[in-house]
């Protein structure tokens, strides 16, 4: 028997709309001055654990304020501070 939990995913049910909505509520709940400074890479990485919080949840109305801030924490935090990307970028340049 096996021990997995597989998440719910409703992503064949939600619209253009519903993302739109959730765009509404994370500049809304993070502010749009925080998101205008993250760097395109952050970006595509909070749009990409958006989508999962959506997909997972179904509805925006259900996504608290908490998960969108964690989102956004935990990227600019962890995932891909600013410092670091700095230093990949600094390599990168680098080696071309």
């Amino acid at each position: 028997m096996s021990n997995q939990y597989t998440l719910p995913d409703y992503s064949d049910i939600l619209t253009p709309a519903d993302y739109q909505r959730l765009s509404e509520k994370a500049v809304e709940v993070i502010g749009r001055n925080q998101i205008d400074a993250m760097s395109n890479a952050q970006i595509n990485l909070l749009k990409g654990s958006l989508d999962r919080i959506l997909r997972r949840h179904g509805t925006v109305g259900t996504i608290t304020d908490l998960e969108l801030i964690g989102a956004y924490e935990m990227i600019i935090e962890y995932v891909l501070p600013g410092f670091l990307e700095a230093v990949f970028t600094k390599a990168s340049d680098q080696s071309t």
